[in-house]
């Protein structure tokens, strides 16, 4: 499964990750994207480093699902 979670650094998107790092969930490819002043940045999952990207970029990332905790206007316009 591709996934991305919007909202990667909130409070909600860190307790997404640690609940689907906790129950094995199979991803094939993590796609972590936040705001603009976190772009860049790294986050582990599973052993493994991600780097945060612009909603912009996650789109050529063909992507299974989407979880959106970036708060409401994002999620409305994404």
């Amino acid at each position: 499964m591709n996934l991305a979670i919007v909202g990667a650094t909130g409070l909600v998107g860190e307790k997404v990750l640690k609940v689907l790092e906790e129950r094995k969930i199979k991803i094939d490819n993590l796609i972590l994207v936040a705001s603009k002043k976190s772009l860049g940045k790294s986050i582990s999952f599973s052993n493994k480093s991600y780097s945060i990207i612009s909603i912009e970029e996650s789109l050529d990332k063909n992507l299974d699902v989407a979880i959106f905790s970036a708060g409401k206007e994002t999620s409305i316009e994404w």
